[in-house]
């Protein structure tokens, strides 16, 4: 599972997700949160490898540990708020689906904006984009 696909995946199913768990059938409430929990499995695995992938070895515990809360703590402690200035603007009980997509697709543009490191040793993550942007600045 990549960045784009498990991006991809919450995109598409968040709205359906939160329009069967509003609906009022116990059923359907059931078959939205398991999508959303699918969408949020397959984001926090693909979190796990990016992130160790993205950092050189020396750094990588304490820049993946810095990163991952911080975006926790920006989008996950803001997200009740957030959800709840939503409902209560616009009247509707899906708008939190829409802050969610949004937060898909700027963690959509950052995964692709990553270089691509499945092709190289994760003891040379780092020292590869020094090495480029050394060759670039002569």
């Amino acid at each position: 599972v990549t960045v784009m696909t498990a991006c991809v995946l919450l995109i598409v199913v968040v709205y359906p997700s939160f329009l069967m768990a509003s609906s009022g059938s116990f059923a359907a409430s059931i078959v939205g949160v398991m999508l959303l929990a699918v969408g949020a499995v397959l984001c926090g695995v693909v979190t796990a490898a990016l992130l160790s992938e993205t950092f050189p070895t020396r750094t990588r515990y304490t820049a993946s540990a810095i990163t991952y809360n911080m975006a926790y703590t920006i989008f996950g402690g803001t997200a009740p708020l957030i959800a709840t200035w939503l409902i209560s603007t616009t009247g509707s009980n899906l708008s939190p689906a829409f802050y969610l997509i949004a937060v898909a697709l700027l963690a959509l543009a950052g995964g692709l904006a990553l270089p691509e490191t499945s092709r190289i040793s994760l003891h040379d993550v780092g020292t590869e984009e020094k090495s480029a942007a050394l060759s670039l600045s002569r």
